[in-house]
């Protein structure tokens, strides 16, 4: 006998969701070093450009600041990954992750407060092109998880924009006046790359499942095939032999090498003794 087979497996909308958002924090945790690398990296940019300009004693007390933050980010991170918390325990580790972002855009909005000083050029290039580069990590960095991306960008952008708008100045409302702009863009291109992110895995997670359950399925009906008395076979929709069982080869009365996968069933049964039609198996 020999018949068709397809395989239909439907799952429930929303499926995966507490698998997606904690693939999103781990994410989020994987994204972090280089993050604080990188702001490291920053801070000596901007402590070396500033050093004759400011008071240094700021100057060194905020750079203290900023790695002690990080420091205790560093550390955050290591114990996330030696709790290797389970799905169901990970939404507290993103509000943790939450808490340290927002000291780290604290820390910028204060050097606002400190350093931006549009009488000095270079203070006022410094702190926008910094503080824009920032934002724009935050988006790829921490868009998995929102509000780590809402307490770093509002902070330290929305110190630019007011320190600007409070200096008065043509120059200084017109550099806020971008800084805005550009804060929109970053919300919305953080929003987006959020969507992209949780679609992705929902999509990633939805296709495993089904290679599993079609596995499983497969594997079953292996079962069940070699334990059948019947000779039978199973092929798609192009004719071609995918499933068979051993009764199956001995009512043939072909050579077993001949019986492989993938194989157009007429030509196999032109090679059975005696050579057989398609109809004449089906009513075998």
């Amino acid at each position: 006998m020999a018949t068709s087979a397809s395989t239909a497996v439907a799952l429930p909308a929303g499926a995966f969701g507490n698998d997606v958002k904690a693939e999103l924090v781990r994410y989020l945790y994987r994204q972090a070093p280089a993050s604080i690398v990188t702001l490291f990296i920053v801070a000596g940019i901007l402590a070396y450009v500033l050093w004759d300009i400011v008071p240094r004693q700021l100057l060194v007390g905020w750079l203290v600041a900023l790695v002690m933050v990080n420091l205790v980010r560093f550390a955050q991170i290591g114990l996330f990954y030696r709790r290797n918390p389970p799905n169901q325990g990970i939404a507290q580790w993103a509000m943790i992750s939450a808490a340290g972002s927002a000291l780290v855009g604290t820390v910028w909005a204060v050097a606002c407060f400190l350093f931006l000083d549009p009488a000095h050029p270079i203070s006022l290039i410094t702190m926008t092109v910094i503080l824009m580069g920032v934002a724009a990590g935050s988006v790829v960095n921490l868009a998995s998880y929102l509000p780590s991306f809402w307490v770093v960008v509002g902070p330290s952008m929305g110190a630019l924009i007011g320190v600007l708008l409070w200096h008065g100045d043509l120059i200084s409302n017109t550099v806020a006046l971008l800084a805005a702009v550009a804060s929109m863009a970053y919300v919305v291109g953080a929003r987006n790359v959020h969507r992209l992110l949780n679609d992705s895995l929902q999509l990633s997670f939805e296709n495993l499942a089904l290679r599993r359950e079609a596995e499983e399925k497969t594997a079953l009906l292996e079962a069940t095939l070699h334990n059948m008395r019947q000779g039978i076979s199973l092929s798609d929709g192009n004719g071609r032999l995918r499933m068979w069982n051993p009764q199956f080869v001995d009512l043939l009365r072909v050579p077993g090498a001949k019986v492989s996968e993938g194989i157009p069933i007429r030509e196999l049964l032109a090679s059975a003794q005696p050579p057989l039609e398609l109809g004449d198996l089906q009513r075998a």
